[in-house]
């Protein structure tokens, strides 16, 4: 009698094996755990997005956010594996050169929101802080780009008066330290809320552009599932993707769920929208990592010797290679092992997998779909950036290949007369001898700073460029690309700032500040220092006016700057109607026929007045000292009596001081 399977039995085990097949996605999730950097706020939007919009989910995740605070290391975390992600700053590339087998994921943050905050107007540049006061500090690798700033700026560390310890903004408002270490994205709307002047002074602005929020795991994470940590970036930056397109919606769920700051919703606005500009989506792919702009991170590191300088980068960056999700093989897997011993429910089986075959299919025309969006828009996105952002792209050789129309429109070129010139040709020349472009770019490193570009009707204007090299899988240097951002208006502020409003000169503040600087590094064995008198100078404010006085000025110092022009010494206004010359000389007499020539030419002026043209002299002091171990104020107290001497020995002459005597007394016998 054959055999066969009553009814009753048959619906038991379909059944059960739906209810099998429904517990498989449940199966499949696997519980990993993100360890953020500080507390909840909009600077974890995009995982919090990722989380609470089933993008985990969706890839097979159960994710846990641990909550970051004082004393809770996302590095130590991971390490310890009591979490198998974490969010670390740039400093993450210290960490790996000294040994820990970390592994960059993807930098969220393309700039570091790390800045100095200021109290008051009154400090412009990192040089101003020199001697102010308190400047408060984190105390770790948080430092690090806000004090390369100071150097990059030629300030030795030393004068400025670092401290670690302190109830941080309270210490600013109360004015017991004059900066502080403070996120562009927090400390600023605090001080805006209660009407509190400040200044904020940007790493990126002195040639520290760090990454920041880095997100990272492990080497041995991405060995042991190396599905886990492609699932879990992926996610992770679509949820960015969401939560900078719908800010409004994740600062209502941080509201909601993660104050636990006590955040305003104007605060977490502000937050977003700062943050935004510093991830650059419209500009650049989320989490896109540039290995030239990594190891200038880690050069900056071992400047101040906190990893070996020799080490290489290779094992620290991740290379996703996107694997499909082939998941539902596995329940397939399940489905044909019981059909091999349910051959009655080979049906059941067949239809299951159709019906995922046919969702595949339709996966597949939906991505298809999705990809040609993808493609109009980075179309679109390409033609903003084509109108609105200057970037050159040059071959190896340094010769322009392709250029944006925002960069020809602002140069004035055409893209015909630029393609196959050389990039270094628009660039000022007296620029590129001080800040090792060429070696630079010759040797493919990543280059950023300021400089003189030409345009085509031969003015300049002043851009910050950041050039970065293009490499193959080789290493070898393929090409190279160079954003162009243009930086007249602030170069122009930069330079009232140092300048004397009526004569051109510089001011007396930024003389000392450049004289300081020059008799540090001038090779020349000699430094000698001329104090320039206008005679006479109250009496013709009082008789011709004060108008007339300023033309005075005026012509005396276009003959200075013309003297600066002929031998190329520092020059400035010291105040009222005296001036000051810096020469840096092979022998100590040099400058004297200048200046004897200078006071010829000044003789020869003819000021027009109300009253016709009058002519003036001036009187001069000058004297020289060893530019090894030479002290300015010495110097500058030096020629200034001189001067004192040639006024009273009757005005219209240069005396000399002790020094310049002797050795003039000595040349003269000889």
């Amino acid at each position: 009698m054959p055999v066969s399977f009553r009814p009753s039995l048959s619906r038991g085990l379909c059944l059960g094996l739906l209810a099998l097949l429904a517990t498989l996605p449940a199966l499949a999730q696997t519980p990993v755990t993100l360890q953020l950097r500080w507390l909840h706020q909009f600077q974890f939007a995009g995982y919090y997005a990722a989380l609470h919009k089933g993008f985990y989910q969706e890839a097979g995740l159960d994710v846990t956010l641990k909550e970051g605070g004082p004393g809770i290391s996302p590095l130590d975390e991971v390490l310890a594996g009591r979490a198998q992600f974490g969010i670390a700053n740039a400093g993450l590339v210290n960490a790996f050169l000294n040994g820990k087998p970390v592994l960059m994921l993807a930098p969220i943050f393309q700039h570091s929101p790390s800045v100095l905050l200021v109290r008051g107007r009154k400090a412009d540049t990192p040089a101003d802080l020199a001697g102010a006061g308190p400047v408060l500090l984190l105390g770790n690798d948080e430092d690090v780009e806000l004090k390369a700033m100071f150097v990059n700026e030629g300030i030795p560390l030393e004068r400025v008066q670092f401290v670690t310890e302190g109830r941080h903004l309270d210490d600013l408002v109360q004015g017991r330290v004059v900066a502080l270490n403070a996120y562009l994205s927090n400390e600023p709307f605090l001080l805006q809320q209660q009407g509190i002047p400040h200044r904020v002074l940007r790493p990126q602005t002195y040639g520290m552009d760090f990454y920041s929020d880095v997100l990272f795991s492990t080497r041995d994470m991405e060995r042991q599932s190396p599905e886990t940590v492609a699932a879990f970036r992926q996610a992770s930056l679509r949820g960015w993707e969401y939560a900078l397109a719908n800010p409004e919606e994740i600062i209502e769920l941080i509201l909601r769920r993660y104050n636990s700051q006590g955040k305003s919703r104007e605060h977490l606005a502000f937050e977003a929208k700062v943050l935004k500009e510093l991830i650059t989506p419209e500009l650049v792919q989320i989490g896109h990592s540039n290995p030239g702009r990594w190891q200038h991170i880690a050069d900056t590191f071992a400047r101040f010797g906190m990893n070996p300088d020799a080490r290489d980068l290779d094992g620290f960056f991740y290379t996703p290679d996107r694997p499909r999700d082939y998941g539902w093989l596995k329940g397939l897997a399940v489905l044909l092992g019981l059909g091999a011993l349910l051959l009655a429910f080979r049906s059941l089986v067949l239809t299951k997998a159709n019906r995922r075959l046919t969702q595949e299919i339709e996966a597949r025309t939906a991505a298809q779909l999705a990809l040609e969006a993808a493609h109009h828009k980075l179309a679109r996105f390409a033609g903003i950036i084509d109108e609105h952002v200057m970037i050159t792209r040059t071959d190896r050789e340094g010769r322009i290949v392709e250029v944006t129309r925002a960069f020809c429109r602002q140069t004035g070129f055409e893209p015909a007369q630029l393609i196959g010139q050389p990039l270094l040709q628009l660039f000022d020349k007296k620029v590129l001898g001080s800040n090792k472009l060429p070696e630079t770019l010759q040797a493919g490193q990543f280059w950023q700073g300021e400089i003189k570009t030409i345009r085509r009707d031969g003015s300049y204007f002043w851009a910050d460029v950041s050039i970065s090299p293009v490499k193959d899988d080789d290493g070898s240097l393929v090409e190279m690309t160079a954003f162009h951002v243009d930086a007249t208006a602030r170069k122009t502020i930069e330079q009232l700032s140092r300048l004397d409003g009526l004569t051109g000169l510089l001011n007396r503040r930024t003389f000392l500040a450049e004289a300081a600087r020059i008799l540090q590094t001038s090779p020349s064995p000699w430094v000698c220092a001329a104090m320039i008198d206008a005679d006479f100078f109250k009496r013709i404010n009082d008789t011709w006016g004060h108008l007339t006085g300023d033309r005075a000025l005026q012509g005396i110092a276009r003959e200075i700057t013309a003297l600066q022009q002929e031998c190329g010494a520092l020059t400035g206004r010291f105040g009222g109607e005296e001036f000051v010359i810096l020469f840096s000389a092979q022998n100590i007499l040099e400058p004297l026929p200048l200046l004897e020539s200078f006071m010829e030419r000044i003789r020869a002026l003819r000021i027009p007045s109300q009253e016709g043209e009058i002519s003036l002299t001036v009187s001069i002091g000058l004297e020289g000292l060893p530019t090894r171990g030479a002290v300015l104020e010495e110097l500058l107290n030096r020629a200034d009596q001189a001067l004192y001497q040639a006024k009273y020995q009757g005005r219209d002459r240069i005396c000399l001081g002790q020094t310049l005597t002797t050795f003039r007394t000595t040349s003269d016998r000889a």
